[in-house]
């Protein structure tokens, strides 16, 4: 991937179909990247801020479970976010689901609704979903031949995780 360019600001690396996207691991490579709590978000504010993202219809932010100030710095850098929320069929991922579906309404952030990844079976999220009066948007199943497609976006667009994935997400985006 090599490093970012710059000019004026950092510039997100293109990918196909016009997809720009920004990743710490643009400047960090394999290595790990110790941070914890302040840094975390000094770090996650710094790269928003100094990236020029020009015009995007989207900003998908995938971030790690759980709640933790990267949240609240996000929702506040940002202004107006839109969740999505993903989770995977278990119950230790309900539970963290639950519990960041909770702060999400307690702030008032619009939540679009939950998909379930790598569904195996009876799916856990539409059950969490309905407890929070949240829309579960559907369930994608796991998808054995999915890496396959990692790094060729033409494989990848025609792969069963991500038509199942567009059908969930069509309606809800507009």
């Amino acid at each position: 991937m090599g490093l970012p360019e710059e000019a004026g600001g950092i510039l997100p690396h293109e990918a196909a179909f016009g997809l720009g996207f920004m990743s710490i691991a643009g400047f960090t490579g394999e290595r790990a990247l110790p941070l914890r709590g302040e840094d975390v978000s000094n770090a996650l504010i710094e790269l928003f801020t100094v990236t020029i993202w020009g015009e995007r219809d989207f900003l998908v932010v995938d971030m790690p479970p759980g709640i933790g100030e990267e949240l609240l710095d996000l929702t506040r850098l940002i202004g107006r976010v839109e969740s999505v929320v993903v989770g995977t069929s278990s119950v230790v991922a309900a539970r963290v689901v639950r519990r960041l579906l909770g702060l999400l309404l307690e702030m008032g952030a619009p939540v679009l609704g939950i998909i379930e990844n790598m569904a195996s079976g009876p799916t856990v999220m539409d059950g969490v979903a309905g407890e929070l009066a949240v829309p579960f948007l559907g369930a994608v199943p796991f998808d054995p031949d999915l890496e396959k497609s990692l790094g060729t976006p033409e494989r990848f667009v025609g792969s069963a995780f991500a038509q199942r994935l567009d059908r969930i997400l069509a309606p809800a985006l507009g």
